[in-house]
Formats: C-alpha cells, sequence, structure tokens
C-alpha cells in the first residue's frame, strides 16, 4: 500500500480528496506522511515508485549505521561494537520479515528516527542539556509524523530522561516535547480529530497477544522472549552500576512496559493494545542490543549466545519466513483485464484462485488511474462503510441480484471483476464486458 500512496502523494497532494480506494478519501488525514515526504523527491528523481522506495530503504540504513556510528564513538563504544548493534537491531529475522519481507519502509524510517533520538538522550542523559539537545524537538517531530506508535516509545524515552534529570532540566525536557507536538501538529491534530470516525478504531492488534494458534506462535514466542532478554541484560547492567536508582529510573518506562507486554496486559490499555507485537519485539531488540554492548563482563558467554542467536535467526527466516509472491497465470489474466475497465470496479469472488488482490488495487491505481471500491489502507475508512462491503459479500455468496445490485448502487460501483461470479451476474442485468480464461 505504502507504493500506492506514494504515487497518491503526487497525484492527489497532502489532505486532498483522493478517488482511487474506498469511494475516496482525504490522503493523509490518517497515513503519517513522513516516510512519503522523505521518499517522494527520489520519485521525483526516478519517476518509479518501486524504485524510489528500494532507494529509501538503502538510504535509511546508511543513514542509520552512519548515526551508531557517530554516538557510538562520542559514547565510546568500541568500533567492532557498533557494526554488531547495527547487524542486531537491522539483521535479526523480526527486522528482516517487518521491514524487507512485509515491505514496511515507513515503519524503518520510524525506527531510524528513534535511534537517532535515542543516542541524542543518551549522550545529553549524564551531560547538561545545551542547545544542540533541542534537535531532539525536529527528530520527534519527524518520528510522529513517520510512525505513530515508535512516536509512542519516543515518548517513553523522554519521560525516561524526565525522570532522571534535575529539577531545572526537567523543564527543559519537557519544553523539548511540547514543541516537537507543535511542529507536527499540522498533521496530528487533524488526525487525532478524526480517528474515531475511521477503521483504526476498531483496530486492536494487540489481540493478537491472546491468541494461541499455530499462527500466532512467533508472536507469542517473542512476547515473551524479547521483554525477558531486555529485563534480564538490564539488571546485569544495573549490578554493574552499583543498582544507581537514577539509572533505574531512566530505564523505568521500557522496564514496566516490558513487564506490561510479558504478562500480556498491553492487549487491554488504550493505545498500546493498538499497536502489533513486532514493534515492541524491535522496540526490546534495540534496548537489549545497546545494553548488551555496553556491559563490562560476560564477553566469553556474550559471543556463544549471539552464536547461537544468529543461527536460530537464519533458521527461522529460511523455513518460516513467506517467500515472495511470483506472479501466476490468474494474476496475468487479472492484469489484462484492467485496460478494460473505464469507471469504478470493485473485486469480488476471486477465490479460489490464487490471487492476492490488494496489491491489485495500488497496481490499477499507479499503472492505470482506475478507482476501486476498496483498498489496501481500510484505516483510512469508517467502519459504516465496510459493513455495506460485506453486505455486497452476502449477497454475492448467496447469488442475490437485487441485493447486489441494490450495494453497488450504495457503494457507486459501476464495474466487477470476479472469477465465479460471471454466469449469474449476466442474469442479474449486468453486461458481460471483457473476460480471460474464468475472469
Amino acid at each position: 500500500s505504502y507504493l500506492a500512496q506514494l504515487y497518491f502523494l503526487d497525484t492527489c497532494g497532502f489532505h486532498q480528496f483522493c478517488s482511487y480506494w474506498y469511494n475516496g478519501f482525504t490522503a493523509f488525514l490518517i497515513t503519517p506522511p513522513g516516510w512519503y515526504f522523505f521518499t517522494y523527491p527520489l520519485y521525483l528523481l526516478f519517476g518509479d515508485v518501486k524504485i524510489a522506495a528500494y532507494a529509501s530503504i538503502i538510504l535509511i540504513l546508511v543513514l542509520s549505521y552512519v548515526v551508531i556510528h557517530y554516538f557510538g564513538k562520542k559514547l565510546k563504544i568500541q568500533p567492532l561494537y557498533r557494526i554488531l548493534f547495527f547487524l542486531l537491531v537491522f539483521a535479526n529475522v523480526n527486522s528482516i520479515r517487518s521491514f524487507l519481507r512485509s515491505g514496511r519502509p515507513h515503519e524503518l524510517l520510524g525506527w531510524f528516527l528513534f535511534l537517532l533520538l535515542f543516542f541524542i538522550v543518551l549522550y545529553y542523559k549524564d551531560k547538561k542539556i545545551t542547545l544542540p539537545f533541542y534537535t531532539t524537538t525536529l527528530v520527534y517531530s519527524a518520528l510522529i509524523l513517520t510512525y505513530f506508535s515508535v512516536a509512542i516509545y519516543g515518548g517513553l524515552l523522554f519521560l525516561g530522561l524526565f525522570l532522571y534529570k534535575k529539577t531545572k532540566e526537567k523543564i527543559q525536557v519537557i519544553f523539548a516535547v511540547l514543541v516537537g507536538i507543535l511542529l507536527s501538529s499540522f498533521w496530528l491534530v487533524p488526525f487525532l480529530t478524526n480517528i474515531k470516525e475511521t477503521f483504526i478504531e476498531t483496530f486492536y492488534a494487540g489481540q493478537w497477544l491472546l491468541e494461541f494458534t499455530k499462527l500466532a506462535m512467533f508472536k507469542q514466542l517473542g512476547a515473551t522472549i524479547f521483554p525477558l532478554i531486555f529485563l534480564v541484560l538490564f539488571y546485569i547492567s544495573w549490578k554493574e552500576q552499583h543498582k544507581n536508582k537514577r539509572y533505574f529510573l531512566f530505564y523505568s518506562p521500557f522496564l514496566t512496559l516490558a513487564v506490561l507486554l510479558f504478562f500480556r496486559i498491553t492487549a487491554f490499555l488504550p493505545i498500546f493494545k493498538n499497536i502489533p507485537p513486532t514493534q515492541y519485539f524491535t522496540l526490546f531488540i534495540v534496548l537489549a542490543a545497546y545494553l548488551l554492548i555496553t556491559l563490562k563482563s560476560l564477553h566469553k558467554l556474550l559471543l556463544y549466545a549471539l552464536g547461537l542467536a544468529a543461527i536460530g535467526s537464519v533458521v527461522i527466516t529460511l523455513f518460516f519466513t513467506a517467500y515472495y509472491e511470483v506472479q501466476n497465470q490468474d494474476t496475468q489474466d487479472i492484469l489484462e483485464l484492467l485496460p478494460h475497465i473505464e469507471e469504478r470496479y470493485m473485486a469480488i469472488g476471486l477465490s479460489p484462485k490464487e490471487v492476492y488482490s490488494k496489491p491489485l488495487t495500488a497496481y490499477a491505481a499507479i499503472y492505470y488511474d482506475l478507482d476501486n471500491a476498496l483498498g489496501w489502507y481500510p484505516h483510512v475508512k469508517e467502519q459504516s462503510y465496510f459493513e455495506e462491503i460485506d453486505k455486497l459479500q452476502k449477497a454475492f455468496n448467496e447469488q442475490n441480484c437485487e441485493e447486489i445490485i441494490e450495494q453497488l448502487e450504495v457503494l457507486n460501483t459501476q464495474e466487477v471483476l470476479t472469477h465465479i461470479g460471471c454466469s449469474f451476474l449476466t442474469k442479474c442485468g449486468l453486461d458481460l464486458k471483457a473476460e480471460k480464461h474464468d475472469y
């Protein structure tokens, strides 16, 4: 969906009406625009959303290593450990699945900004706050605009610094946060104002933590292992700091979150229940990786543990990461039908064929300028709209012609792309416009 929305930024504009999906929506009212602003110059340069997206991924990874190297030097972290930290954060199985396989460059940019904020805060943790500290306002603003859930973790980072600092500097920390929020308000205020009217209000990704199925196995495993590793490493690090109270206070927001996740309480908390488990995993990987490379002891044990973790990560990646979809004949048939579509359409009844219809909505919009009654980012539309979609799906399954025609009118949809419904849709009074094999 991010490729299509990058295209929408160019064709529809920011906070402008966009007709391509869901009978129209306001572009970037709900979608955080940060990555799209970041990548748009690359799109103008290359003229292709795919090349621009892949170029942005490479650029973000390079910038991430530059930040790690620069602040690692400032914080007196050995060069080898800087490389190790980069690999632990970006070359683990969770990152490969989330950022590369699932295609989430906007989240990747969010974690780059979190790392930048993390290192600036670490640098000033034991130093007097000076003018350069206020670059955190720009970073935090960019983080809010890029990935809202990661921005929540950024807020916890500021909270830790607030608890750590003396009275006068607490005010400076609050000021930095407020300015950061203010700078992002041109998007944040409309987002918060309209969020209750959208599908996102009923999207509780945290509920996956309460599912004990085969599909949820790795989420359950990660929600146990990652916070536990962070808690153990923190305790070891805290002991090395002679159980310093202020050191504990700095990490206390994340320690609390780790305990809440471990016991699955986050699945019931407002805001936190909307955050997917994998984003918690990335957070605790970042925190644990930093604690790991800054430990003064356990070097030999560390090498053995990392070796086992690397082997385990490779095994999981090889055997449990889904392969990229290969274009099959069914997909090719649909692509050849797209030029025949002239008005708003909807794909329905494509099963049992192996067709993933959501990418087709993006492809049709980008390369054929087609409007779809559906789309690939349900967060932008209210729940009532999807109830109308469900009514059409039900009518289709029951072959109820009268209800199908009525729902197509409600959804302002003039054309239907289908596999199993061609014969009975013609009996409903629809004209067969084009066909390709079974479509």
